[in-house]
Parts: structure tokens; C-alpha cells; sequence
């Protein structure tokens, strides 16, 4: 029958048939025996709460499945397996809609996420590629399919893998228990009207019911609602944890629907095979995205810039002795072999001082003694972790690498998981025996994040404890060029840039004053020779030689150009400027943005993408060095059209992370310069300022995430453009900003935020909604060490814990778990003050938390049995305190029961 079913899809059934019986030779997929499946309602009724952090988390693990030309098909979910791999989980009919055979690559299957936490703003897709589907189960019908991720549709501006946490399974299903649909934007509500879960509004708090449990025990019943393309959604119980894989209406009633167990769903992507090991796309024996920096032979009639001469990976200009005694303390390090085999340092310094150009020479001695040497593109592959581990487990047991990562600090979880990868390896290789030895040298400007790396929140506990080993070899400084040393560098750049360009050596040269403080960065002693060369004799500042480096890079652009067609100056550099903030493009955008700020020059995106070519084909880089890019922006920023090239540079959240590393690169690196940022009149900085802080209406919860993922760094343009709006706006933003990640960093920011909150709970005169933004304005303020701070979250904590209170008095089953969440917190907050007095008022405290938290485990235990672990485990800490040997007897017996709970869940789940 489900084969006669199948024949009205076009799909080649000998086929089909052939490939899933590969696929699926005698699958045997058990129903495990942790799931003790119950027929009786809970005793407490329907609980109407449901935890909206947990839910707006959840939220972003849904997909929405779609064709090749985006018709869509039906829903999705990410969730992991025993084996960490991640994949998505529909229905198998969902799976029928696609062509995923390979019959037709029109009918590609595609998974369509947000691409971060912002719900609001433009979606990704990934591919998919079909791992398993079946209907059989320990004789039992159970319609799941499986896909696994190949990749982002668009590398460029994508990232590798959804931001998003797969979602949680829960223990069991228990009928007359709340329940969830996960739906999707766009999708229309049917079929009963509650229980629905729309990601571009608020959650409802109306759920709808598990009825029923089917006999064979892999299906159940409920009466959530559920829209047109709800085949695949995933079904939430009341603590955001899975619950079932949504099928389709029963015909016992339109309003009852079919879902397949958690059990089933669980045991099945926990069986998955691990994928098979995948391809290295190489190179001269080195992964692509691997590459050393490839440099360009720069002559008069080559057709590049002059900026290319001053580009540290062509090596235009010979390298000189005074860095030989980083380059050459480097080396030494390397020739140690009773060093760790994976090991890390940081080469530090100011932009233009030449980190780029000590790497290359440190790269080029290296491979004379026999290190491969390989460079970190800025452009990754979405696999490139798991490229770089099977890579280094096929290379040869004696085997020496060398990987440069620049911009370090604006990619920091990259830096950890390429890291951990090879700490993986090179332990699993040690048991062979093995020699293989890795070193990871990272570039940066500033170094105060090399100290914070391992408390960063993308740091394994693995990773942690490695930093703080031998293998972390510590901040390198690059010190700045001696007065003595300068001559020599001018008199060399001289002659090495008069001999590419074709220039008489003999012709006279006005040398600068070298003695300006300007000159310890290399850089300008470059910038002061093509000065020199061009017959200029003015160099009294660092913005008087790149402006007149910006003025021969505008008369290059013209000669290209000739007569034939007019390049204004305005709309050359404020593309130029745009592609420094975004730092590089695709020439498609490098397109959209030159229709959207109305530039009609023919060619133009084709020869600026000649000009200055990006790493593979289709990108195209921005004005190099760093400095005179960061140059040119600010100079835009500050004109006419600044305002639009903001908005545009910020038209998506991959954007907008990218335009805050540059900024904080431009100016007001450390949180101390807030301030000066403020009070800052200049024309570029008040544009980039507003530009911001319209980005926060658009992007809210996504530039949180973006702050908490640059650091402290980010922390001066952040805050100030959120201070620039008006409070009204503020107020607005904030309602769709939730603390879902850890804001240590960024606590100053975080802390506004949720003043924002506080004052649109009162203006709204919602109780719920003053708790909550009281509750998160308490911890946000604890994070703050001051004296003042802690105060103020006290008085927060105990002005939450009154109206959840009193909304528990009303609602007892809406409102009790926040009341028992809000005692605890106030307990933390009134211990942390020290006094006996306190301490006994915090002991108090989390004593009513834990009765309600047993009440509530009594009633449902399934939602309520971990919190109320977590309680206990809190009540002993707080008894501990008290420091009498009888409230210490107490603390343990808590702390064992805890203990007990915490290992019946690990042996559950």
C-alpha cells in the first residue's frame, strides 16, 4: 500500500527501492526501556506554565524544509545523537516531496533556519543530504526521516552551522500533560487554535493536550494546533523539552492529531551510523582554505593598485633585522623537542607594525626545517574543523605543523575548535606512538582576550585545562621600531620599491623626520617611501600619508578608466569604504549595494573585484592594509551618503558582526573608552553611532549574541548606540532581547538592556512581565562587582520575588515554578553580603523554594524532578554556610539526595 501511495510522485521506483535497501538492510532500532509509557493523567491536571527562555531556545532548532525554489514542504528540528553528530528530523512522507536520490537536483532538499537568535531576521538555508528513513519499529508503523547537513547555500555570508542548540529530549510522555507544536513563520493556525508555537510572535499560553498513548507505544495522541506543512514539527512539553515528532490528523476527529514518541525519536538518531570519513580538498598536499598567503609580482603593467605594494603577504619590501630576534626566539622554541606537541603563542602588536610580515618570515624558516607551514583563509569551508582533524591523522608520525590564524581575536570559537581538533588527534596518535607535533601561532592588535580565552563561554572544560598547561606559550609583543633602525628600513623600501615600479634609482629623495613617533610602525616608513617616490615632500602626520596614498590609489583608478568613462571620487571610495566595513564581499552584494546607493558606472564592480581579488573566485577583498580600508571608512562615514553605507553595511547579521570588528579595530577597543566615544562630535562616529542603533530595532537579540561572541572589545560601540536611542525604542528593542547566553562580558550592556525591560513591565502594568524583567535585571547587576550594583540587585530580587507572589497566590500552576526560581536567586543574592543575618535570611529562602519545588515534582515529576536537584543541591551550599556541625549534617544529607536525583536522571537520559 505505501508503495502504490508513492507511485503518484515522478520518482523512479526501482530505484528508490534499490538505494533503500542498501541503506536500510535489516535495521534494528529498539524501543528503549528507560521510557515507562503511562496511560493515567498527572494528578495536578493540565499545567499551564511553560518556560519562555527555554522555549524562545528551542524555537531556534526549527526549520522549515523547502525546496530547491523555496516551496515549502514541511518542518523540521535539529537534534543530536550519542554520537555528538547533529542532524534533522522530519517525517518520512515529508521526505517523499523531495527528489533526495539524485534524480533531479531541481528537487534538492533544503533546510531553512534564522540565521542567529534574532527571530526577525533574514533566514539561511542549509542542504541536506538523507541519512535514514523507515517506517518499521519493533513491528510498530513509525514515520521519521533523518538528514544530515551538507552545508550553508551561501558560504560567504552564512555561517558553518546553524546558531542553534539542537532540542532537549524529555524523559517520557504522560497524558493529560500540556503540549507545543513548533510551527513557522508564515505558516497559518489551524485545527483547534492553541498549543501552537509561532516564531514571529509571542509564545501562547494556551497548550494544547497529550490524549492519549497508542497501543503499539510508539505513537500518541494530542489536540494542539498545527498548520497547513506542521508534518515534522516538534512537540514541547511545558520545560521546552521534545516530546514527539508531529505526523498528521487521526481520523478519530480533526481535532486529534497523530505524533510519534520521543522514544522512538531518541533511539533512533542515537543508532545512527557515524558518517562515513569524509574528503580533504587539497592541495600541494595542504588543505585548500589551508593556503599560504599567494604573492602577487607587482609591475607597472600588471594592472593592480599601488595599495599592493604595501600588501605585507606580496614581501615587496625586503624583511629587515630588527625583528630577527622575535622571528629567531620563535624558531628556537620550535626546535625543542621535549616541548608539548600541540602548542599555541600570541603575536601582539598595533595595526601597521608589522605582525603580518614577522609571520611570513617566521613561516618561510620554518619549512627550511621541515615544518608545513599552512595559513587560516579568512573564508572557511563549513566542514573546515573536521577537515583539519582528518588531515592531521593522515599525516606522517613524524610529521611538524605550523598554523596561522590573523585577526585572532574576532575569531576566538574558531581558534578553540581547530584547537581542541588537534589536541584530539595528537592524543589518540600518542598511543601509536606517534610524533606529529602542532603549533598554532595567532596574530592579534590588543592581547587582553589571550588571558580571558579559557573563560570564554565557547571553552570546553578539555580546552580550559590545556590553556592553562605548557602548551600555551603566551603573548609575544612586537616592540616598536627603534629610532636606530629606521633609516635603514626607509633606505630599503626605497630601493625596493623604485626597483618593481621601474623607477630610476638615481633620483633624489627628501628623507622624512624619522625621528616622529608615527615611524616606530613600519608601515609608515613604507607609506613616507612611495611618498618620496611620487616627488611629495609633506609627511608631518599619519593621516597626511594616507590621505596621499588614498589620493594615488583614486588617480590610479582613473588612468585605468581613462576618457572613456567618469569614476567620481565619491562613489569610488564609498564603495571602498563599504567593503572595509563588511571586510569583503561577493560581487553580487558588492552589486546590490552599488544599485542601492545609486552608483551607475559601468564596469565598475568588475574591475573593482580585479583590483582587489578575494581568496576563491565570486569575493572580492577590501582596500589592504587594514589601516588605509579603516581610513577610507572613516573618512565616508563621516560624508554625505555615511548614513546609507551604515544601513547597508548592516543590512544582515553576518554583516553587522563583521562591521563591529572593524569598528572596534577603528577606535575604542577597551571598555574605558566609552566615554570618548560618547562625547565623540565627529561626523563618522555620530553615523556609525545611529546606524547601530537602528540596527538594534532590527537586530536586537542577534547583535547581544554578536557582543557576547567579540568580548569586551565590542562593549564601546555596543552601549553607546544602544544609549543613543530614545527610551520608548529602547523599550520596544528589549522585548525582543532575551539573556539566553552569558553577558560576563558585555554586563554593562546587558544591564541597560534589562532596565529597558523593567521600565516597559511597568509601563505595560503586566505583574508577569515586572517579575521577569526584575528577575533578569538582578542578575545582570550581580555580574557587576561594585558594592552599589550588588545592592541594587538585592532590592530587584526581593521586588520580583513579591509579585511572583502574589501572581502564585492567583496562579499557583502558572506561576509557582518562578516563584521557587526567584527564592533561590534571592537566596544567592543575600548570601553573597556575608553576614550572619543574611545568610540565615538566604537559608530561609531557599528552604520555601525547595518545598515548592518537591510540591511540584510530586505532581509532575517529569518537568520538575531535575530543578528541583538543582534546588537542593543550592540548599545545601546554603546550610553550609551557617557553619554549625548540625546545619553541615544537613547540607550533606541535601547534597546526597541531590546526588540520588542527578544519577536516576543520567541513568534515564
Amino acid at each position: 500500500e505505501r508503495e502504490k501511495e508513492r507511485e503518484k510522485y515522478s520518482f523512479d521506483l526501482a530505484l528508490r527501492l534499490h538505494l533503500r535497501s542498501h541503506m536500510m538492510a535489516e535495521p534494528v532500532f529498539r524501543l528503549s526501556d528507560n521510557y515507562k509509557l503511562r496511560r493515567t493523567p498527572s494528578s495536578s491536571g493540565t499545567d499551564l506554565s511553560f518556560n519562555v527562555e527555554r522555549f524562545e531556545a528551542a524555537a531556534h532548532a526549527i526549520c522549515r524544509l523547502e525546496k530547491t525554489d523555496g516551496t515549502h514542504i514541511g518542518t523540521g528540528f535539529l537534534a543530536k545523537a550519542k554520537n555528538c553528530s547533529t542532524y534533522v528530523v522530519t517525517n518520512q512522507h515529508v521526505s517523499d516531496f523531495f527528489q533526495v536520490w539524485g534524480l533531479d537536483p531541481k528537487h534538492r532538499a533544503w533546510a531553512n533556519f534564522s540565521p542567529n537568535p534574532d527571530l526577525s531576521s533574514r533566514p539561511c538555508r542549509y542542504e541536506l543530504r538523507l541519512k535514514f528513513v523507515g517506517y518499521k519499529f519493533g513491528g510498530h508503523g513509525a514515520d521519521i526521516a533523518v538528514f544530515t547537513m551538507l552545508g550553508p547555500e551561501d558560504v560567504s555570508k552564512q555561517p558553518e552551522r546553524p546558531n542553534a542548540e539542537p532540542v532537549r529530549f524529555a524523559e517520557g510522555v504522560l497524558t493529560g500533560n500540556p503540549c507545543w507544536v513548533g510551527g513557522y513563520p508564515g505558516d497559518d493556525i489551524g485545527g483547534g487554535g492553541c498549543g501552537v508555537l509561532l516564531l514571529t510572535s509571542d509564545l501562547t499560553s494556551i497548550p494544547g493536550k497529550v490524549r492519549d498513548i497508542h497501543q503499539n507505544k510508539t505513537l500518541f495522541y494530542h489536540d494542539a494546533a498545527t498548520s497547513e506543512g506542521s508534518s515534522g514539527s516538534p512537540i514541547f512539553n511545558a520545560s521546552a523539552q521534545l516530546t514527539g515528532l508531529h505526523l498528521s490528523a487521526d481520523n478519530r476527529g480533526s481535532l486529534m492529531k497523530r505524533a510519534v514518541h520521543v522514544a522512538v525519536v531518541r533511539d533512533v538518531v542515537d543508532q545512527l551510523p557515524t558518517d562515513a570519513p569524509m574528503s580533504v580538498q587539497q592541495e600541494n598536499g595542504v588543505p585548500t582554505f589551508l593556503q599560504l598567503p599567494t604573492a602577487t609580482s607587482w609591475s607597472p603593467d600588471v594592472g593592480l593598485p599601488p595599495s599592493q605594494l604595501l600588501v605585507a603577504g606580496d614581501q615587496v619590501v625586503r624583511f629587515h633585522p630588527q625583528r630577527e630576534t622575535v622571528v629567531s626566539d620563535t624558531l628556537a622554541l620550535f626546535a625543542d623537542e621535549k616541548r608539548a606537541r600541540l602548542s599555541t603563542q600570541l603575536l601582539h602588536g598595533q595595526g601597521g607594525i608589522g605582525k603580518t610580515r614577522t609571520a611570513l618570515e617566521i613561516v618561510k624558516r620554518a619549512k627550511r626545517s621541515d615544518w608545513t607551514s599552512t595559513w587560516l583563509a579568512n573564508r572557511l569551508p563549513t566542514d573546515a574543523v573536521r577537515q583539519w582533524q582528518v588531515w592531521l591523522k593522515g599525516l606522517s608520525a613524524s610529521s611538524k605543523v605550523l598554523l596561522v590564524v590573523d585577526y585572532a581575536e574576532t575569531r576566538q570559537e574558531k581558534l578553540l575548535q581547530l584547537l581542541e581538533a588537534a589536541l584530539q588527534v595528537l592524543t589518540e596518535r600518542a598511543k601509536d606512538g606517534s610524533g606529529l607535533r602542532v603549533h598554532v601561532l595567532c596574530l592579534a592588535r590588543e592581547a587582553g582576550w589571550w588571558d580571558r580565552l579559557k573563560d570564554s563561554r565557547e571553552c570546553s572544560t578539555l580546552m580550559r585545562n590545556w590553556l592553562a598547561g605548557t602548551g600555551n606559550w603566551g603573548r609575544t609583543p612586537l616592540p616598536p621600531w627603534a629610532a636606530a633602525d629606521r633609516p635603514s628600513a626607509f633606505e630599503n623600501a626605497l630601493e625596493d620599491f623604485a626597483k618593481v615600479q621601474r623607477l630610476e634609482p638615481s633620483i633624489s629623495h627628501q628623507t622624512p623626520d624619522l625621528s616622529s613617533k608615527m615611524y616606530e610602525r613600519p608601515l609608515f616608513i613604507h607609506l613616507a617611501a612611495l611618498a618620496a617616490l611620487a616627488g611629495e615632500t609633506e609627511h608631518s602626520s599619519e593621516e597626511v600619508l594616507v590621505r596621499a596614498q588614498l589620493d594615488r590609489e583614486f588617480a590610479y583608478w582613473q588612468k585605468w578608466f581613462g576618457t572613456e568613462e567618469t569614476l567620481s571620487s565619491e562613489d569610488w571610495a564609498d564603495t571602498l569604504a563599504w567593503l572595509a566595513l563588511v571586510n569583503g564581499a561577493s560581487l553580487i552584494d558588492l552589486r546590490k549595494f552599488m544599485t542601492a546607493l545609486e552608483i551607475d558606472t559601468p564596469r565598475f564592480a568588475e574591475v573593482t573585484a580585479g583590483f582587489y581579488p578575494g581568496e576563491s573566485k565570486g569575493l572580492v577583498a577590501p582596500l589592504q592594509p587594514d589601516l588605509l580600508g579603516e581610513a577610507i571608512s572613516a573618512q565616508q562615514l563621516g560624508k554625505e551618503r555615511g548614513r546609507r553605507i551604515m544601513r547597508l553595511a548592516l543590512d544582515d547579521t553576518e554583516c553587522a558582526q563583521r562591521v563591529l570588528e572593524v569598528l572596534s579595530r577603528m577606535k575604542c577597543a577597551h571598555t574605558s573608552d566609552f566615554r570618548s566615544l560618547r562625547t565623540d562630535a565627529s561626523s563618522w562616529s555620530l553615523n556609525a553611532r545611529e546606524g547601530l542603533a537602528e540596527a538594534w530595532l532590527k537586530h536586537g537579540q542577534a547583535l547581544l549574541y554578536i557582543g557576547c561572541t567579540l568580548g569586551r572589545r565590542s562593549l564601546p560601540w555596543l552601549l553607546v548606540s544602544w544609549c543613543f536611542l530614545p527610551e520608548n525604542q529602547q523599550e520596544s528593542a528589549s522585548e525582543k532581547i532575551t539573556f539566553t547566553v552569558r553577558t560576563t562580558c558585555i554586563v554593562e550592556l546587558a544591564v541597560s538592556i534589562a532596565r529597558a525591560k523593567v521600565r516597559k513591565g511597568k509601563a505595560a502594568a503586566r505583574s508577569s512581565d515586572m517579575a521577569k524583567a526584575l528577575d533578569e535585571l538582578a542578575m545582570q547587576l550581580s555580574l557587576q562587582k561594585d558594592a552599589a550594583s550588588q545592592g541594587e540587585a538585592l532590592a530587584c530580587e526581593r521586588e520580583a520575588v513579591g509579585l511572583f507572589r502574589k501572581l502564585a497566590a492567583g496562579q499557583p500552576d502558572a506561576f509557582l515554578p518562578d516563584l521557587a526560581k526567584s527564592l533561590s536567586n534571592l537566596a544567592v543574592r543575600l548570601s553573597a553580603r556575608g553576614d550572619a543575618a543574611s545568610r540565615r535570611a538566604a537559608l530561609a529562602c531557599e528552604i520555601e523554594s525547595v518545598n515548592i519545588f518537591r510540591k511540584l515534582e510530586g505532581e509532575q515529576p517529569a518537568l520538575h524532578l531535575s530543578t528541583l536537584a538543582g534546588s537542593l543541591n543550592s540548599l545545601a551550599s546554603r546550610l553550609s554556610e551557617q557553619g554549625d556541625a548540625a546545619s553541615r549534617g544537613e547540607a550533606m544529607m541535601c547534597a546526597m539526595e541531590a546526588v540520588g536525583i542527578y544519577r536516576k536522571l543520567a541513568d534515564e537520559q
